[in-house]
């Protein structure tokens, strides 16, 4: 897991990126999240510390946009590679 913080340049207010179901699905190149280092199929874990993992779209969405007139959010993060091996061993250990 990692965080970056995302900052869209004054007057702005875009993050440029996409999210469904707290996966990446998509960023603009070049722009805020990208710079920042989000990665398309990165999960959301946290947005400036509370979990997400448990929220709906439209939560995740809110939670972001609340934070957009603050100009910079953190993210918490989980690379797609590692939460597929996070979910394996989560799998494995309930048998």
């Amino acid at each position: 897991m990692f965080a970056v913080v995302v900052s869209p340049p004054l007057r702005d207010h875009r993050f440029d990126l996409c999210i469904f179901f707290e996966v990446i699905t998509s960023l603009t190149k070049g722009g805020p999240a990208d710079r920042a280092g989000v990665q398309d199929g990165d999960r959301l874990i946290e947005i400036n510390g509370e979990n997400v993992e448990s929220k709906t779209h439209n939560e995740v969405v809110e939670i972001i946009r609340e934070h957009i007139p603050k100009n910079e959010i953190t993210f918490k993060l989980i690379s797609e590679v590692n939460d597929k091996a996070r979910r394996g061993s989560e799998k494995s250990s309930s048998k």
